[in-house]
């Protein structure tokens, strides 16, 4: 077969199984990938699109075929061997799924700049390369954030900058916008789309028919075989999508449906547009645009249901994140619903907004600072509430599944719950058991299997069962649908809402507003407010704000822009098929002839409006009395130290070795401070010259010691009881057999203080250097041993690294504890060393996970190539 002159990447042949799999993952593909182009590789979960990916790239080798990478000279590469391997690298940048697990700098502007470092490029060449590449990417004003701090669509804006910035010409992208809310996948659509524009080549390889629909070409894979191979439109008219583990989604339904009013209805295009644009030639206009446009909304709307008492009720909760700290930080702010029992509610919102936050509240994982939560009938808040109690009434299914799973085989995990409930024998047994069938995991078949080889939609689906196996009242699920196909998608969100119809309340967040609007309610997050509560027709439509930054429902932005155009009367509608009766209802009795039935308005139906109040209970001024203030998941939010604070300052501005060579001087002194008085003068200096001179307040610098206060006691404690060699001070109290003395009382003052010292003199030293400048200043210390052979760029990346991992594990920790409280787990007794185990088992096996998919970005970033250099 004769290689096109314009191929970047040609497969010939291509095939691949998994050891022990019996099937091919790949089987025998032929594919050619030309130069300036934009291709869609897409298919359902388990298709092979992942695997025909990794296979392009070099990342595993085809059992039979052959792949050759074609690099700006025309030579030709296999980027399966040795030789060919990091020279492919340099012509095909390759992009992941989670974003997390792929940047390695501390900060953005060095996580850009890894690889062109790699490659043994001189500073100013790397610092050219990084300032495009972050213009390119909208990353400039954010180049020195730690990764932490960046949303969920930055974060993966920033792993294509670091690839970016070795300008390869072809980008390869595997489900990159699966994990990210709608703007943030709008805006790296839009990114790919400039980037074709600019004469890359963009292989795109996604399960979502929208985002191929932005591809100027589309290759579908079904069982490892590809299908299809053409343009988006030509897919779409196919009649067979559903065959090849698609849903197709409003767009197609509707196109399919309008077939029957218009024959010659072929849509070019799939977004609300490009659809309304074909779709206008075919309608007649029933009113003038002006007065379409300013017409108020309507719909038929179904009857209301009974009104029943709240399972949820918030009241001017509010919850903040490290306050008085130059973190602070509003989780959510003033929130007021109510959720009558029975019913289902749907939380949307960009990433950030504050939906997670919420739902943790449905639980009591967390605890509002201010304002009132009821949880069926409980003020979470309560001294005397039971919480272990409420959340086996109210279990959380977790977005991670990851963090989830506790146990080594999967029926042990989804059991896990119950037995903390009390459950035992045959009733824990049926319990796992119809759980695991609900899901669509066949007890005989997963009962046994191990939860590490599950894959990814099979995790997701094992921790719903753990959820759904609780029994509870009230289920809540985070982002029950994140990262499926359309098929798994269908069938959770199917799952969820059978919830709501056995009458067990139900809360979900998530970032479809199409999957929102098949909810009894819908609230909407932004910036912590619950700014819009209400049925999504009322919502959809006459609550409806740009200013959100969301997007409506596929066919009620389509039927706005058709209002506007003046081809349809005033509306409200959700779906495909309320569009489609919508348009033949006009058709039929156009607007004004008297004929056929009017439709109501959305303003005044009461069906729409009945929105339930917050109950009086709930409404009044919350009395003055102790109330329990934390849940002890804050603990993982309090540490400072390692945070950079991105602002202009005296301290900021200067050198880090000076900074550096302040900081040892700093803790030397205290550690070698013979007297307490001293050790506080330090500190009083410290936390002085941080406000004056680094616009830090104490507050910030000294919060690190909330976390490591049982460390410190136990010191403390030792400091007490154990006298040192010629202790003769006088005794000031005694303890049975244990005297207390004066100097044992200074010693662990001082311990004390040293203590702040440290803590507040790293929080400082971290806040006003980034961690790029650090490990430069480092380095640079340790430069002169680079003569005896150490490898200081290796030392100074592996500390870098070491140090990025920190808050990477404080959060996998958080979302282990979560979801194990969340089912009962970390109680008092007898449970608390099974619960820690149950962190610290899945803790490290998920740190190591990590760890691999780091050298596998690393890789892919040219590091091998660079460790063989130093």
């Amino acid at each position: 077969m004769q290689i096109s002159p314009r191929a970047r990447i040609v497969a010939r042949s291509l095939s691949y199984s998994y050891p022990a799999s019996g099937r091919n993952a790949v089987d025998s593909v032929d594919l050619e990938i030309h130069e300036g182009e934009y291709l869609a590789l897409l298919g359902a979960n388990g298709s092979g699109k992942s695997t025909l990916l990794k296979l392009l790239v070099g990342l595993l080798e085809p059992d039979s075929g052959s792949v050759r990478v074609f690099d700006e000279t025309g030579r030709a590469l296999d980027p399966s061997e040795v030789t060919g391997k990091a020279a492919s690298r340099r012509v095909v940048g390759v992009v992941l799924q989670n974003p997390d697990d792929q940047i390695i700098g501390a900060v953005v502007e060095e996580d850009a700049a890894f690889g062109p470092l790699n490659a043994g490029m001189d500073p100013e060449e790397v610092a050219r390369r990084v300032d495009a590449a972050l213009h390119e990417t909208g990353l400039e004003k954010l180049r020195t954030r730690p990764p932490q701090f960046l949303s969920g669509g930055e974060k993966q804006r920033l792993v294509i900058a670091g690839v970016l910035a070795l300008s390869p010409p072809v980008l390869a992208l595997d489900e990159a916008a699966s994990m990210i809310d709608p703007a943030g996948r709008e805006a790296l659509l839009d990114l790919l789309d400039e980037l074709v524009a600019g004469k890359r080549t963009v292989l795109h390889v996604t399960h979502s028919l929208d985002e191929a629909a932005r591809a100027r070409r589309v290759v579908v894979l079904h069982q490892g075989a590809v299908v299809f191979d053409g343009e988006p439109r030509a897919l779409f008219a196919r009649g067979d999508l559903e065959a090849w583990g698609f849903v197709p989604n409003d767009a197609l339904a509707a196109a399919s449906s309008l077939r029957s009013l218009f024959p010659d209805f072929r849509p070019s295009r799939i977004d609300p547009v490009g659809f309304v644009g074909d779709l206008l030639p075919f309608l007649t206009p029933v009113l003038p645009p002006a007065a379409a446009a300013g017409s108020s909304s309507s719909s038929i709307v179904p009857e209301a249901k009974d009104a029943a008492l709240p399972a949820f009720a918030f009241s001017g909760a509010t919850r903040a994140w490290l306050p008085r700290t130059a973190y602070a930080a509003r989780g959510i702010q003033e929130v007021d619903f109510a959720l009558p029992a029975g019913r289902s509610l749907a939380l949307v919102g960009a990433t950030g907004s504050g939906k997670s936050t919420v739902l943790r509240h449905c639980n009591a994982i967390l605890l509002p600072n201010s304002g009132e939560v009821r949880v069926l009938g409980v003020d979470t808040a309560e001294r005397g509430a039971d919480l272990r109690a409420l959340r086996f009434r109210v279990p959380l299914s977790v977005q991670n599944p990851e963090a989830a799973l506790f146990e080594r085989f999967v029926a042990d995990d989804v059991a896990w719950g119950p037995r903390n409930k009390g459950l035992t024998g045959r009733p824990l047994l049926l319990s796992a058991r119809s759980a695991m069938e609900k899901v669509g995991l066949s007890w005989d078949e997963f009962r046994d299997r191990e939860t590490r080889s599950l894959s990814g939609g099979e995790k997701r689906k094992a921790a719903l069962a753990g959820c759904l196996a609780m029994e509870g009242e009230a289920s809540l699920f985070d982002e029950p649908t994140a990262a499926l196909d359309g098929v798994g998608r269908r069938r959770v969100l199917d799952l969820v809402l059978s919830q709501a119809s056995t009458g067990v309340t139900t809360i979900a967040t998530t970032h479809s507003m199409e999957e929102a609007s098949r909810f009894d309610f819908v609230g909407v997050m932004s910036e912590g407010s619950l700014v819009a509560f209400g049925p999504p027709r009322e919502v959809f439509s006459t609550l409806w704000k740009q200013e959100w930054g969301l997007r409506l429902p596929w066919a009620a932005e389509a039927a706005r822009l058709l209002q506007v155009a003046g081809a349809l009367p005033p509306c409200s509608v959700l779906d495909a098929e309320d569009l489609v009766s919508v348009i033949a209802f006009s058709r039929a009795f156009p607007l004004g002839t008297g004929k056929g039935k009017k439709l109501r308005s959305a303003a005044s139906d009461p069906a729409v409006t009945s929105v339930p109040d917050v109950p009086a209970a709930v409404n009044h001024a919350v009395k003055r009395r102790r109330r329990r203030g934390r849940s002890g998941v804050e603990f993982f939010r309090n540490a400072t130290i390692g945070q950079f604070l991105d602002r202009p300052s005296a301290l900021r501005s200067l050198k880090p070795g000076t900074k550096l060579f302040a900081l040892l001087t700093v803790v030397s002194a205290a550690l070698l401070a013979p007297d307490p008085l001293i050790a506080f003068g330090l500190l009083a200096i410290t936390l002085f010259v941080a406000h004056r001179f680094g616009r830090i307040g104490p507050a910030h610098l000294l919060r690190g010691l909330l976390p490591a206060w049982p460390f410190i006691a136990l010191m403390v404690l030792a400091q007490l009881l154990f006298a040192w060699p010629g202790d003769s001070g006088p005794v000031i109290a005694s303890f049975g057999p244990i005297d207390f003395t004066v100097p044992e009382l200074l010693r662990s003052g001082l311990l004390l203080v040293r203590m702040a010292v440290l803590m507040a003199s790293l929080a400082l030293f971290s806040a006003v250097t980034p961690l790029a400048e650090a490990s430069r200043a480092a380095g640079g210390a340790l430069e002169p041993l680079a003569r005896f052979g150490l490898p200081v760029r290796g030392i100074s990346l592996s500390v870098g690294i070491a140090i990025r991992f920190v808050p990477v594990l404080v959060e996998e920790a958080e979302r282990i504890v979560v979801a194990q409280i969340s089912r009962g787990g970390v109680s008092a007794g007898k449970a608390r060393p099974r619960a820690a185990l149950a962190l610290i088992v899945p803790l490290f096996l998920r740190a190591l996970e990590r760890a691999e998919s780091l050298a596998v970005a690393m890789e892919l970033r040219g590091f091998s190539e660079a460790g063989r250099k130093t």
